[in-house]
């Protein structure tokens, strides 16, 4: 601020002019503080350094909210998967884990397939049993025929005595009625063929062939019997290889539950063929 001495202060008259009262003013040094001024450039300069300390201290503040943002979750985490262990170790104990339970259902599944299969092969020999059982005893049936197969002239195909023919029974005889009276001789060679004990096939016209069926003898009843104990093992080896079958696919985890599987229809099959021996001895 200007000093102006007093004296020279109340000299002046408020009603001069301004420039008659700087006229008169004695010429004394005038002392003016220095004032510090700034530059656009250096205000700029320093409001950026301001700027970038503000900045600095958000990212620092910023940073150390991300730091405990993070370690937070990670110890969330951390709980939630001890929980879920717990959870897994619980469920353990509780149930058996998914994947064993597939197992299971998978080694049961198989072993009701192959069980299916040694039935099958159990039944048909109960069949054949019964079969020779009624044949010992002197009962006609037209089931002593279903082994026959005719391949006729021309052809290759193996066929059935009921695809060709009909067959009936008359008193203690099968009557065999050929559809094409050409076939005849044919089917009459295939019966003789097939050798069954006590059965001689005769021709009694151009489409009709008869076959008496005697009460059979003990050579013939004897005969059954062989032929029943070849039709046991051959079914009994059939239920082995039904196990070795699914075996290949479980390996060792159903060995216990085919076995037995594999033990029940075999000592069937033992039964069915001890009382053929009964029945024809």
């Amino acid at each position: 601020m200007s000093f102006l001495p007093r004296l020279a202060l109340r000299s002046l008259s408020v009603r001069q002019p301004a420039a008659l009262v700087l006229a008169r003013l004695p010429a004394t040094p005038v002392f003016v503080p220095a004032v510090r001024t700034f530059t656009n450039s250096a205000l700029l300069q320093a409001s950026g350094q301001g700027g970038r300390e503000v900045k600095a201290k958000k990212k620092s503040k910023g940073a150390i909210k991300l730091a405990e943002k993070i370690a937070s979750k990670k110890k969330g985490s951390k709980a939630v998967e001890e929980d879920e262990d717990d959870d897994d170790d619980d469920w353990s104990q509780k149930r058996t884990p998914r994947s064993e339970q597939i197992e299971v259902d998978n080694t049961a599944t198989e072993v009701k397939k192959a069980g299916i299969k040694m039935k099958g092969f159990s039944q048909w020999f109960s069949e054949k049993t019964q079969e020779a059982i009624d044949r010992g005893r002197g009962k006609v049936s037209s089931s002593a025929l279903d082994s026959i197969r005719v391949v006729l002239p021309k052809t290759t195909n193996e066929l059935s005595l009921s695809a060709i023919s009909t067959i009936s029974i008359k008193a203690n005889a099968l009557i065999i009625n050929v559809f094409d009276e050409s076939h005849t001789k044919t089917i009459e060679n295939a019966i003789h063929k097939a050798n069954l004990p006590g059965m001689s096939p005769s021709s009694t016209d151009a489409r009709t062939i008869k076959i008496t069926v005697p009460r059979p003898s003990s050579s013939d009843r004897a005969s059954m019997l062989k032929n029943l104990m070849s039709l046991a093992e051959s079914s009994k080896q059939n239920v082995r290889q039904a196990r070795m079958a699914s075996m290949k696919i479980l390996g060792k985890d159903g060995s216990s539950e085919l076995q037995e599987v594999t033990d029940k229809y075999t000592k069937e099959i033992d039964g069915l063929l001890g009382k053929a021996k009964k029945e024809l001895a």
